[in-house]
């Protein structure tokens, strides 16, 4: 009789368990999560890649990337929409890229929300992106600071960010932010001299102020190792892997 008493109440909560409605209550995710048809309606080889704060409002953002003819100079189509319903697309042509299109997201600059990397040009080692952000209802190209060398020259903003990693090249992309909360990026660039003086080149640092980097300060810089050099390539950027 004992044994018979101590399994009622546990066969009672097994029938009330059973019996309860199902909870209505929705994952977050899932209210965020804007559908697929919606993200990406027009566009048949649009693909969801990521859920972000694009715009800045605290609010997930879903980002759409499609790929076309992409190893013979195609096109990217970005497509994000946005947590208020809004749909958003930019594109880009004449890209060179051997690899999946969209990279990835994460902060860059100093404003709110995420930026979207897609790819651009692919060499041997040489890799180029293309930096979209969010500006007034609409995606835009974040410019770069300018490379010590770089396709689009010396001296100016470019509008594609470049990272090497090779044997005789290396560049790389570095974000902080500095203890005034200031969002700092250093371009880094290093050749390598045969003339048995190591790696050679130059670091750039900037600071994001008033809607664009502004130039801090540069320095020179001399790596001796082939290993220190090539830590200098690619992306330094918290979300962002180093290399596609």
């Amino acid at each position: 009789m004992t044994r018979t008493f101590r399994l009622v109440p546990l066969l009672l909560g097994l029938v009330v368990t059973a019996c309860a409605p199902a909870s209505t209550t929705t994952p977050p995710a899932a209210v965020a999560a804007a559908p697929l048809d919606a993200l990406c309606a027009g566009v048949p080889a649009c693909k969801r890649v990521a859920t972000v704060d694009d715009d800045g409002d605290s609010r997930v953002d879903q980002v759409g990337v499609a790929g076309v003819k992409l190893a013979d100079g195609g096109q990217i189509v970005v497509r994000v929409r946005t947590a208020t319903g809004q749909t958003l697309q930019t594109t880009g042509r004449r890209v060179h890229w051997f690899a999946k299109p969209f990279f990835g997201a994460a902060p860059l600059d100093g404003r709110r929300g995420a930026e979207i990397v897609v790819g651009d040009t692919m060499g041997a080692h040489y890799q180029q992106f293309r930096v979209i952000t969010y500006r007034a209802g609409k995606l835009v190209t974040l410019k770069a600071p300018p490379l010590v060398w770089s396709k689009d020259g010396a001296n100016r903003p470019t509008s594609r960010w470049a990272v090497d990693g090779s044997y005789r090249f290396n560049t790389g992309v570095t974000r902080s932010v500095s203890a005034d909360r200031s969002v700092m990026l250093t371009m880094r660039t290093l050749e390598r001299r045969d003339s048995g003086r190591g790696h050679v080149g130059q670091a750039t640092h900037y600071r994001w102020s008033g809607g664009r980097w502004v130039k801090v300060s540069a320095q020179s810089l001399r790596v001796s190792s082939d290993k220190r050099a090539y830590a200098v390539g690619g992306w330094h950027v918290p979300g962002l892997r180093r290399f596609v």
